[in-house]
């Protein structure tokens, strides 16, 4: 009886290695038939996944708010046609849950912020560009609120519910926001503070517990050593909190090695953006005034900033260039492509990336060669060797 049991346990034994090696080499095996997938393609392009999560954040005074975030990251399954639901619908191609091509694991990690009132959907078309180059993307919803109070949540869109408001409204309460945090620095400060700036360390936190999970599907998926944020309008002034612009250095997040910024105005860190200490890319339009203190020239976050430093000024572009907006009717895939603007936003933006995350010396040359998409590039990687192309337009 004794040996029977014991036989029977030695049994189940092998038959769980058995199975933990069959699953081993059936993951294996997507991963080589998507890298396969790759090489016959011939343009090295991973698919692109995207998936919904929620993380509860534990708010200061209590109580729990729920955060919602796309991640887009590569994929082992064939992308299908998908809409993302804004303001505006834009058409695109993704894997939805995919399982996690992890062929090229582990990738780096970009965080993207959103501007006010919008959602992490807003700059789609480059998250997918990221994540179709061996790049994991996060891009969390933050609230937003109107006023006077500043405590009732309004927004253009959220990500998975698509259109939440009307837009004539949420405008409206975007053009009392300007003026009221224009009017008031210290409101300002403290906006950041309970929407944005905690909730961004928040986010990482938890997307590196998913890469040291097992069972996540992120499992070992991120180079937690080539961390990036870029951010749109507020979600770039949210970045340069982030990287050691706030004047509170509590609020920096060491992880994150790079910066790029789309029209983020220099306002309200004007006066201690010398205390940025990682490389920074200013994107702006020609046709694209700061929206926070316009007097400000739109150059003013990058003249004072410590290099390396990037200015790019996209040519017919507004504020809005740097949107899924500036992709129009084409689906977010051709728009990449096909649309000079979009196409140098992506190059740059990923090039940049690919320098001063992963530190390769191929895509820091490219980044040092200005784009017909361009009106004006400027750059200096070492201090005191400033370089300027184009000509500048009035500030």
């Amino acid at each position: 009886m004794k040996k029977s049991m014991k036989r029977s346990r030695m049994s189940s034994a092998i038959t769980a290695v058995l199975l933990a090696m069959l699953a081993a080499l059936t993951a294996l095996a997507g991963c080589a038939s998507a890298e396969t997938a790759r090489e016959e393609a011939g343009d090295g392009l991973y698919n692109v996944a995207l998936r919904i999560m929620y993380f509860d954040y534990a708010q200061p005074g209590g109580g729990t708010e729920t955060v919602t975030a796309a991640v887009w990251y590569p994929a082992t399954d064939e992308p299908q046609i998908y809409v993302y639901k804004t303001s505006d619908d834009y058409r695109s191609r993704v894997a939805l849950d995919s399982p996690l091509d992890a062929s090229g694991a582990p990738y780096p990690l970009v965080f993207f912020a959103h501007g006010a009132y919008g959602c992490g959907y807003d700059s789609a078309f480059f998250c997918e560009y990221l994540a179709a180059r061996g790049y994991v993307v996060v891009a969390p919803d933050f609230v937003d609120t109107r006023a006077p109070m500043y405590s009732e949540q309004i927004a253009f869109a959220r990500v998975g519910e698509g259109d939440t408001g009307s837009v004539r409204e949420v405008l409206a309460v975007a053009r009392q926001f300007v003026e009221d945090m224009d009017a008031d620095r210290a409101l300002l400060f403290s906006y950041l503070a309970e929407h944005r700036l905690d909730h961004v360390s928040f986010v990482v936190d938890m997307m590196a517990a998913e890469n040291a999970t097992p069972s996540s599907f992120l499992y070992g998926a991120i180079d937690e050593k080539a961390m990036g944020i870029c951010g749109h309008s507020l979600g770039g002034v949210t970045s340069l909190g982030k990287i050691g612009a706030h004047p509170d250095g509590s609020f920096q997040d060491g992880r994150f090695k790079a910066a790029l910024l789309f029209s983020a105005p220099a306002y309200p860190f004007e006066e201690s953006l010398q205390d940025i200490d990682v490389p920074m890319m200013l994107m702006v339009g020609d046709d694209d005034p700061p929206f926070l203190h316009p007097e400000l020239p739109r150059r003013a976050t990058f003249d004072g900033a410590p290099p390396p430093r990037y200015l790019a000024i996209v040519r017919n572009a507004d504020h809005f260039a740097f949107s899924n907006r500036v992709c129009g009717s084409a689906p977010l895939y051709e728009a990449v492509e096909d649309n000079p603007q979009v196409s140098a936003i992506c190059r740059y933006g990923y090039d940049f990336m690919q320098a001063y995350l992963l530190g390769s010396s191929a895509a820091l040359t490219e980044i040092e060669e200005p784009d017909p998409a361009f009106v004006f590039y400027a750059w200096e990687e070492q201090a005191g060797e400033p370089h300027a192309w184009g000509e500048e337009p009035p500030p």
